[in-house]
């Protein structure tokens, strides 16, 4: 005998599925997440997450008592941290009179019956925007990545996954890189231990990319037309005639996108590749020092296969990242423009 219909006797009525449902959702199990700003009376909407905004304590008081008197039990706190607060060995996350701490101290006096649930990460309060410390006694900690390109048009994309360690394996990073003058690149990260995908909005690329010297705003090629130029002088590196360039932010906006109040650049005359840089992180007494340690010419283009980025505070050195490339090819017909889409960074290698 065929069975043409599944029968759904148990499932016809609302009383029968009231009776037999295993599972019940209601209010009483929602937490409702809640993103904190220093400040008063303000509500800024938040870029990369349409309809939520970042509250000062006295606007999260507000909404926390609707939440409250509308049966949510309990609400997760997320900060917004002032960049100058934010340092290598997250010092702000404990102090006592921080933004965390001074919203849930309120917020418990005002609505003593709600529940309150912080994270406890670190990466809202680090320079380098990892969930921890980074040790200074000189260990390594090596990520081995793959990276795919393709020009399109005079847009530029790319997609990196990371390979190893097994903590950020098949994270990925996807950009568009748009030629076109005032348009904003596009960037999402992709988080495999939360099967989340975030984008990186305008405000958050003077950021540390993945705990790395380098922002953000430094894995896509920058507005020119956003700065102005001063050649300084024509002088050698390395042994090779190069222009010695500044490049400063036209606004004050571009220097706090990009992360920078100004560079100095050093670029080869004879193939116009960058080799040397040096770069003033806005409003920090710290710059960045860009080395290129080898330079290759592989199918007609020459392309850094080392570059060391040194961060340092006067003479002291805070960190450095080397990033290392081989295996290049270019022209690779599998190399598709369906690659670069956020279902396929999300599927992995």
């Amino acid at each position: 005998m065929t069975m043409l219909n599944r029968p759904r006797r148990m499932r016809e009525s609302s009383f029968s599925r009231t009776l037999m449902r295993e599972n019940n959702i209601s209010v009483s199990n929602l937490i409702y997440p809640m993103f904190v700003i220093e400040g008063n009376g303000i509500r800024q909407d938040i870029e990369s997450m349409p309809g939520i905004q970042r509250l000062s304590i006295d606007e999260l008081i507000k909404d926390a008592s609707e939440c409250h008197q509308l049966g949510i039990p309990a609400i997760a706190i997320f900060p917004y941290i002032d960049k100058k607060l934010k340092t290598d060995d997250a010092s702000e996350a404990f102090n006592d009179d921080g933004l965390v701490q001074r919203a849930i101290k309120r917020l418990k006096k005002e609505i003593p019956r709600l529940g309150i649930i912080s994270d406890v990460a670190l990466d809202p309060y680090t320079l380098h925007g990892q969930d921890g410390l980074i040790d200074k006694k000189g260990n390594k900690r090596v990520r081995k990545l793959k990276t795919f390109g393709l020009e399109k048009g005079k847009d530029s994309l790319s997609l990196m996954f990371f390979l190893s360690p097994a903590d950020v394996r098949n994270t990925g990073f996807l950009t568009f890189d748009y030629d076109e003058s005032g348009k904003d690149d596009d960037q999402w990260l992709f988080l495999p231990a939360l099967r989340k995908t975030k984008r990186i909005a305008a405000g958050d690329k003077s950021g540390s990319f993945m705990g790395s010297d380098l922002n953000y705003s430094d894995m896509s090629s920058p507005d020119l037309d956003l700065y102005d130029y001063t050649l300084m002088k024509e002088t050698e590196v390395k042994g090779n005639k190069v222009w010695q360039i500044k490049s400063v932010p036209k606004t004050k906006a571009e220097a706090e996108k990009s992360g920078y109040s100004k560079s100095v650049v050093f670029i080869r005359q004879d193939n116009y590749v960058m080799i040397r840089g040096v770069r003033w992180v806005y409003k920090k007494k710290r710059n960045k020092y860009l080395d290129v340690r080898k330079l290759e010419k592989i199918d007609g283009i020459w392309i850094s296969t080392e570059t060391h980025m040194t961060t340092k505070s006067g003479k002291k050195t805070l960190h450095k990242t080397i990033l290392k490339e081989n295996n290049i090819k270019f022209n690779q017909a599998e190399v598709k423009e369906d690659l670069f889409t956020i279902r396929r960074m999300e599927k992995g290698l």
